[in-house]
């Protein structure tokens, strides 16, 4: 199955068939605002989870997220916690990014409200500097589910220039070259001015937080940065790019943005921990510059 997504080329909107995601049934469920940015008109009826006895269907393309695409200011909106495809919230936890440790744990398909503000916190703090990410929207309160020790719940509604992961573009060959490199330069640009302008790590900046716009997103997980935050947050970000697109992999984009230098810079290696050792060594050039 395919849905259909959008992103920016040249300044204008493009949609693209990607065999991702899946049709879910939905139910409307009660909320009580928190946040909200915009028109209400924007986010009224995005108030929906994942349900087998829903009314009706979107399409779902995470275990946290759906999406509908829109006409206007926003080429799309994203709904984050509304549950897994066809079966909701779940109750029981997991850790995210195979982390040993996560003090606030979303259950399954959920989003913790502790974590929701902190996103929408960042969000903002992003935006007023001209870093590329998600837009937010809105913030609702789940009134009737709770998480697995009764924590309240959040579905956070945001949208931006593309709903592209980099994750869904993987085995795929697209021809999209240019995007490619503009998206290597866009990610350097706005890691830079997280870790420079704002004193702010990313600290899970793999290719499931990278849109092919070069938007850096989820930031639940941001805080202040650190000589070895910085570096994972690089190498973690270089990574992803060899990953999707293989190797060798000429990255001197992204150290164009980072570093407002541009020098070749190749990613080698077949081999997941020889992309990893050569990603580590060109972060350590490029904070060298």
């Amino acid at each position: 199955m395919t849905n259909e997504y959008v992103y920016e080329c040249k300044g204008e909107r493009k949609r693209i068939n990607l065999p991702v995601g899946e049709k879910s049934c939905v139910s409307e469920i009660e909320t009580d605002l928190v946040f909200a940015n915009f028109n209400p008109d924007i986010y009224h009826g995005m108030n929906f989870i994942a349900d087998v006895n829903g009314s009706s269907d979107m399409p779902f393309f995470s275990t946290r997220g759906a999406y509908k695409l829109m006409e206007g200011i926003f080429p799309y909106i994203e709904v984050k916690g509304c549950g897994v495809p066809n079966e909701g919230i779940l109750n029981r936890y997991f850790l995210e990014d195979g982390r040993d440790e996560d003090k606030i744990k979303d259950p399954i398909g959920g989003f913790s409200l502790e974590k929701a503000l902190v996103e929408w916190e960042m969000l903002e703090r992003l935006r007023k500097e001209g870093i590329q990410t998600h837009i937010p929207i809105s913030l609702l309160r789940l009134r009737d589910i709770k998480g697995p020790i009764g924590e309240d719940l959040a579905l956070l509604v945001r949208s931006g220039k593309s709903n592209i992961r980099l994750s869904y573009i993987e085995g795929i060959v697209l021809d999209m070259e240019n995007v490619r490199d503009d998206t290597l330069y866009s990610v350097g640009k706005n890691l830079s001015l997280m870790h420079r302008k704002l004193n702010l790590c990313h600290n899970a900046l793999h290719e499931e937080n990278i849109t092919l716009n070069g938007e850096i997103v989820d930031l639940e997980y941001a805080s202040s940065s650190t000589k070895e935050g910085i570096y994972r947050d690089i190498w973690y970000g270089l990574l992803s790019f060899a990953e999707i697109f293989g190797t060798p992999l000429d990255i001197s984009r992204f150290a164009e943005g980072y570093a407002k230098k541009r020098i070749d810079f190749i990613i080698r290696g077949k081999e997941m921990q020889e992309m990893e050792e050569s990603s580590k060594r060109i972060a350590e050039k490029i904070l060298n510059i």
